[in-house]
């Protein structure tokens, strides 16, 4: 922890994951709550990250679509997306060690498996890249993607402001939990599978406007 001066006073601060963010409420310095070197290189890496995953997705579908032209073109992106996420990831690590050290123990223990799951995953779908896209090159950067945010997740919990309030202390009371996990029950059985139907026939070129007469 380390002591801030705010507009009512000197107090002790922890935050999100960097103690710029205090709990209880409390007002926190409009600029540097936000804009720290943690917040921004967490934000350049959702940013690179989003960007690899969709090169990749984008690289299977033109490879699907007998395009050789797009392949080439989101190969390239993809593969500079990937080289540019890692550097950052890299670099976060430093960053978060400095500013966030309750998270970075945690990265570096109980969420290291997911960490690494991140990484061996990341790198295999830029392998699987090399030649003609390959399906098994979708899941692998998904499970890069997901395996990251599962880590940051597993690595601050059980804290909402490491270290002041806790996920339990925060929570909203039952009534509404319980509200919310009847809403998205309902959507994972209403609007997930129509998804799902919608990106197979699309992966299948099955729809409408690949071909097949309404």
């Amino acid at each position: 922890m380390r002591p801030y001066q705010d507009q009512q006073g000197q107090y002790w601060k922890r935050a999100c994951s960097t103690g710029q963010v205090p709990a209880g409420g409390r007002a926190g310095d409009p600029l540097h709550s936000w804009v720290n070197p943690t917040s921004v290189v967490m934000g350049l890496l959702a940013v690179s990250v989003t960007a690899y995953v969709a090169a990749v997705l984008l690289t299977w579908d033109a490879g699907r679509l007998s395009d050789e032209a797009m392949v080439g073109y989101f190969r390239v992106r993809a593969v500079a997306a990937g080289a540019v996420a890692g550097a950052v990831a890299l670099v976060g690590l430093f960053v978060v060690r400095s500013e966030a050290s309750y998270v970075f123990g945690g990265l570096t223990s109980r969420a290291l498996p997911l960490v690494i799951i991140s990484a061996v995953a990341g790198i295999g779908a830029l392998l699987l890249l090399r030649g003609q896209p390959h399906r098994g090159g979708r899941l692998a950067a998904i499970a890069a993607a997901g395996a990251l945010v599962l880590a940051w997740g597993v690595a601050q919990w059980d804290y909402l402001l490491p270290e002041t309030l806790t996920v339990s202390a925060a929570a909203a009371p039952s009534g509404t939990i319980t509200a919310v996990l009847v809403a998205a029950g309902l959507a994972v059985l209403l609007i997930v599978p129509a998804f799902i139907l919608l990106y197979v026939l699309d992966q299948r070129g099955l729809l409408p406007e690949e071909g097949v007469d309404d």
